[in-house]
């Protein structure tokens, strides 16, 4: 798990796209002032978390990793993106978690792991969740 979709690349002929997890965020609005010395180099450092950014997703995409780590951020951004990979079989590992409300949409989305800073209470959302669409679903019985 890691930023850096180098130190991934790196690592993948040991591990496998399967344990392979590049962390994912929106690209910032603004570059930190104590990363740059000027206009130049705020341009150099969007442009390189930019491609950082595209790498990570490429890999993704690519099926190079198994496990995509999005931020919840990032998955309201790029829904779409997000629930075609979903599709293509990869598992969501989405940080950080710490609202109902978030726990709420990310399960609907079928987002399979959940970062959180919260973890009883996320688990507790987790578990009412299941038990009331499970309560909601018609059962054998009832068809």
């Amino acid at each position: 798990m890691s930023f850096d979709p180098g130190a991934l690349a790196y690592v993948a002929p040991l591990t496998g796209p399967d344990a392979l997890c590049p962390l994912i965020d929106l690209l910032p609005e603004r570059v930190p002032s104590r990363l740059v010395r000027g206009p130049v180099s705020r341009a150099a450092v969007r442009a390189a978390v930019g491609r950082s950014l595209a790498d990570a997703e490429a890999l993704v995409w690519q099926g190079r990793a198994g496990l995509a780590g999005p931020s919840v951020a990032y998955v309201r951004r790029h829904l779409a993106d997000v629930k075609a990979w979903l599709a293509a079989g990869r598992r969501l590992r989405v940080w950080t978690v710490n609202e109902r409300e978030d726990v709420e949409f990310l399960l609907a989305q079928g987002v399979q792991e959940l970062t959180t800073d919260r973890p009883a209470d996320v688990a507790r959302w987790v578990t009412e969740a299941a038990t009331s669409s499970s309560a909601s679903a018609p059962s054998a019985a009832r068809r």
